[in-house]
């Protein structure tokens, strides 16, 4: 959990709108209900991505994830908002 809030931090400072779902549900269910309420991107930590300092991506509407560098994800991230608001 501590690196779910380091990511959140880091993202929001950056400007970014960030959620953790806390809730016990399973996985699959935190999912689909992302995917329901269209949210753009989801990230899923798990401890691979704690060790390697990633994160697993998911793109609304995209059946597959990623799993890429923080650092990579935070830089297209910022310039997909960055494009968005001109």
């Amino acid at each position: 959990m501590d690196y779910c809030l380091q990511i959140q931090l880091e993202l929001k400072q950056l400007g970014v709108r960030v959620k953790i779902d806390k809730s016990n549900e399973k996985l699959g269910y935190k999912i689909r209900e992302a995917q329901m309420q269209k949210v753009p991107y989801m990230l899923v930590l798990g401890d691979n991505e704690v060790n390697e300092n990633a994160v697993n991506v998911r793109k609304y509407g995209d059946q597959q994830s990623e799993s890429v560098p923080f650092e990579s994800f935070k830089k297209k991230i910022v310039q997909q908002i960055k494009e968005r608001s001109k």
